[in-house]
């Protein structure tokens, strides 16, 4: 996922931001969090830190670290949105990039 949110800053010359800090939503700790983990890997391989869940949002690429929140962050557009859990859509001119396996529904 790392390397995704690099090539796709790297394209298009946007910095990397992370929604979702917390180990899980709701939670004020850190302990233990996918977002941190690859937030530090975007870090190794660019050699810049990632922003987290920042208070004014700017163009950039995003990664939505936790299922089903921050659909209502205010993107801007030109913005890219990497979304893992493959739920968020938008009208706005942003480019929603649904990363990952398909859910498999039995």
């Amino acid at each position: 996922m790392a390397i995704r949110l690099v090539k796709e800053a790297n394209e298009a010359s946007l910095p990397i931001v992370i929604l979702g800090e917390a180990y899980k939503p709701n939670v004020h700790y850190k302990d233990g969090s996918a977002s941190i983990l690859v937030g530090h890997y975007v870090q190794n391989f660019t050699g810049t830190p990632v922003t987290y869940d920042p208070v004014e949002p700017i163009q950039a690429v995003y990664l939505l670290g936790h299922m089903g929140k921050h659909h209502d962050y205010n993107f801007p557009e030109g913005s890219i949105v990497v979304d893992p859990w493959r739920a968020y859509n938008t009208d706005k001119n942003i480019k929603v990039i649904h990363y990952g396996n398909t859910r498999i529904h039995k």
